[in-house]
Order: C-alpha cells, then structure tokens, then sequence
C-alpha cells in the first residue's frame, strides 16, 4: 500500500502521533509513505525565527520519502489560483509518480488549500482527516478564517474523519459531521525503565513551549515550592513573560533519547497549559509518557487531562492551590506496580490505539481489498 500524508508538522520535528500513525501504516501493509511537510498556515512573525533555530530530530525510515511545498504560497496570501497550481504542479506530478499502479490512500494531518486540492484532484482508494489539534485556533484574522474554511471542507469530503479529543469530536458533531475518537498514546520502546530517584525533588516538563505555556503559574508554584527544583526541557517558542525564581531551569531542546532518559530524574511530570480555545482540545501526549514513566501528573484542568483525577495519578493545579500541600499527597502518593505500569504501557501505546481504531482499519482495507481485485 502506498500513503500520501500531508503532515501536520515537518519530518524532522520530535516525534508526535504523525509519525506514529505514518510507522503503523508501513509496518501494517509493508508498504510506504510519501509525507508532505507542510507549509506555512499564516504569514511569518519575528518568533518563527526562534523556530528556525531548533534542533532537526533525525527519523530514519526507509519507508518514508520527503517531499517539501514551496513556502511562499502560504494560505492567508490568497494569492491567484494560477499561481498556486503553478506552484503545487510539480509537487502533483511528485504524487502521481508516487502512487502509480499502486492501491494507494491519502491523510490529510493539518487542514490547508494543498491538502484540499489533493483531495479534489487525485483519485485515492481511501482519504481521511486526522484531526490531533483544533488547528484554526493557532492562527488570528483571516488565517483563522480561512483555515476554517479550508477545514470544513476537507472535514466534508474525506471518507474518514478521526480526532484526538472529545473537544474535537464535539465541534464537528455540531457541523452535522460524525468523528470517531482516537486519542493520543505513547512509544514504550523510546521511555526508560522506571525509577524513582530518592533525595531530589524536581518536578519536569518536556516539550515544547509555546503561547500555550503558563509561565506565571510556574513562577508562582516555584515561589511556593522553593525547596524544589523546576527543569524545563524543549525549545522555547514563547520566552517567559515574567521573573522566574531561581530553582527553574530552562535546559532547552536536546534529542529524544536525552530527553527521555530526564524522566527518571523528575519526581513528577509537570504540563502547565493555560486553559482557553486552544487548549480545550488538547490530549497531552506527556500525559501517557510521564505516566508510562511512573510519574504523577501536575496539570492544569485542560482539554482531556481536565477528566482525570488523582486515582489516575493527576493532580490538577490553578493560580489557588495550596502548592506545599498538593506536593506532600504526591510524595506519599504509592509507587505504581511494575504489572500496572506494563498495562498502562500495553494499553495506550500508539499502535492498539489505530489498531482499535474502525477509520484506520477502513483505510488500510480499502487498499487492501483494490490490490485484490
């Protein structure tokens, strides 16, 4: 089976459910995916420059081959429909070169005018959308107007429409469109071994750092916890809005191993996410990784995470919360089980999660069953 993807983030980026979702596809058909990165959705701020400078995660797949629009014909220029095809012309060539004599299937992972005329001008068996963020709300103006445009009518025309959250699965519901919900999960083979570290205290967050990050709330919790350590692993997207006290550390971006191999360091698992629109759709993949890693989970009341409660190792935070109190029910909080640990791991790893999944499953059979005819 071949895979056109029109990915929601670059190849190079860490690994997130795209990835994920493109290597159980391969491995599933032992076929091969052509990935399309994808290309600005606004036009470029001075911020995008810190972007720029983060580090390129080297995915080795042979199974997987590049191919890259031209950044100029960014969606909110509205630039003529000739000099958008004039653009995309070889990158459709590209594609039908790819696919020829094949059974083939195309996802769409982030919602813009190239996905739409892929779908509008190639013949897939089988074409769905994989909605993992509610991708309109990253943009302002008329890029948000126009990517929700654009992802109507993708959402309207794929044979398949799945979404990470129950945020997600309700907005189209109420566009008339049925979702089924797959949520995130997590690659037990890139975690560690878990392992409490006695004597430190330190209390860690990987990822990356962007306007959704609530700075304030960790200065404040750092104010009030300073016996504790604060380590921030990612790159930085959005710098801090306000002082930080001492015991935060910003580490940076550094490559997945590395950052991995931190969570036996880290007391607990932080994500610190202000809670509005973009949030609301969220299902934290750090969730299921620290968790995976035997950690508790200190979060804000967002997206998906907001459901969890305590007997599923979250303690849900607000500018409130007695932090001193809140981290001695954590430190007396019992060690997880090594046989609960391994069905955590068995239970939301990536590939039960599109293995459950009936939209999936659809898209691989609807090559499947070409290549039998």
């Amino acid at each position: 089976m071949k895979l056109v993807y029109a990915a929601p983030v670059p190849y190079s980026s860490f690994a997130q459910r795209a990835h994920h979702f493109v290597a159980f596809c391969n491995r599933s058909t032992g076929g091969s995916t052509l990935w399309i990165n994808p290309y600005p959705g606004r036009l470029p701020r001075f911020a995008d420059l810190r972007r720029a400078r983060t580090q390129a995660h080297a995915h080795r797949d042979e199974a997987v081959e590049l191919l890259s629009p031209p950044a100029w014909v960014a969606d909110p220029m509205g630039c003529a429909p000739c000099l958008r095809q004039l653009a995309w012309k070889p990158l459709l060539r590209r594609v039908a070169a790819f696919v020829e004599g094949a059974p083939w299937s195309l996802v769409i992972g982030r919602p813009s005018r190239l996905a739409l005329e892929l779908l509008r001008s190639t013949q897939p068996q089988a074409s769905c959308y994989d909605a993992m963020d509610d991708f309109p709300r990253f943009y302002q103006g008329r890029a948000r107007s126009l990517s929700r445009g654009v992802e109507d009518q993708i959402a309207r025309r794929v044979d398949a429409l799945v979404v990470s959250s129950r945020s997600l699965q309700d907005k189209f519901s109420r566009y008339g469109l049925v979702a089924e919900l797959v949520r995130n999960g997590l690659d037990a083979q890139q975690l560690p071994a878990p392992r409490r570290r006695q004597g430190m205290r330190i209390l860690g967050y990987i990822g990356t750092i962007g306007a959704w990050f609530d700075w304030s709330l960790v200065a404040q919790m750092a104010r009030a916890l300073p016996q504790w350590r604060f380590d921030l692993i990612g790159p930085e997207m959005v710098p801090p809005d306000v002082p930080l006290p001492t015991n935060v550390r910003r580490l940076g971006e550094c490559a997945n191993a590395e950052a991995f191999s931190r969570l036996q360091d880290f007391s607990a698992g932080l994500i610190p996410f202000k809670i509005n629109g973009l949030t609301a759709a969220v299902d934290p993949i750090k969730y299921y990784e620290y968790r995976a890693a035997g950690l508790p989970v200190i979060a804000t009341k967002f997206g998906e995470i907001g459901g969890r409660g305590r007997n599923q190792g979250v303690y849900l935070v607000d500018p409130n919360t007695n932090f001193p109190a809140l981290l001695r029910a954590v430190e007396e909080r019992p060690p997880d089980s090594c046989e609960a640990l391994r069905q955590f791991r068995a239970e939301n790893a990536w590939s039960a999660r599109f293995a459950q999944s009936g939209s999936v499953r659809k898209l691989l059979g609807a090559s499947d069953a070409t290549a039998r005819d």
